[in-house]
């Protein structure tokens, strides 16, 4: 993810996948990622070090909006007109950004979240702003998340599923 400045933030309209204690935060009852400016989400005031942008998984992926992800960690969001839903319930609904772009965002905060300790000596890390990854200074180990791409295969035989039936046992 790439670290955005200030003044990137609040000049561009953008979509935000906001994390607070598991869940993504959204408008009330609108079941839709957020795109906003930054200073229509004032519950983010604190937290302009911590917004980075998620890169698009290639040139056909590209958006013209820009997506912003933010982890607020376990702060509960007393903001009104604000709520918290599971990812589960946003990736149903969002059937044509779910994978690419909430599935991403959640994995590389679960990253972050898990990478915060060195994995060769236990030094503190630090967030690599231009790529993602977390470096240690003391080792100068750098990790990288793990990538675990998968595919979900169906064969037909005219009306018929075969690859996905078992066979009965004689």
């Amino acid at each position: 993810m790439i670290k955005q400045t200030g003044a990137k933030l609040k000049a561009s309209e953008a979509m935000w996948v906001v994390f607070s204690r598991g869940k993504l935060v959204i408008r009330e009852n609108s079941l839709t990622i957020p795109v906003a400016y930054f200073d229509d989400l004032p519950f983010l005031a604190s937290y302009t070090d911590d917004i980075h942008q998620l890169p698009p998984l290639n040139e056909s992926a590209h958006r013209s909006t820009p997506v912003f992800v933010v982890d607020l960690g376990s702060e509960h969001i007393e903001e009104a007109g604000w709520e918290r839903v599971s990812l589960r319930q946003l990736l149903v609904t969002e059937q044509d950004i779910a994978f690419s772009v909430i599935g991403r965002a959640w994995q590389y905060i679960h990253f972050l979240r898990t990478h915060q300790y060195c994995g060769q000596c236990g030094a503190k890390t630090d967030r690599v702003d231009w790529e993602m990854a977390v470096h240690c200074h003391r080792c100068q180990h750098r990790s990288y998340p793990r990538v675990s791409p998968c595919i979900i295969v169906s064969i037909h035989n005219r009306e018929k599923t075969t690859a996905s039936q078992r066979r009965q046992a004689s």
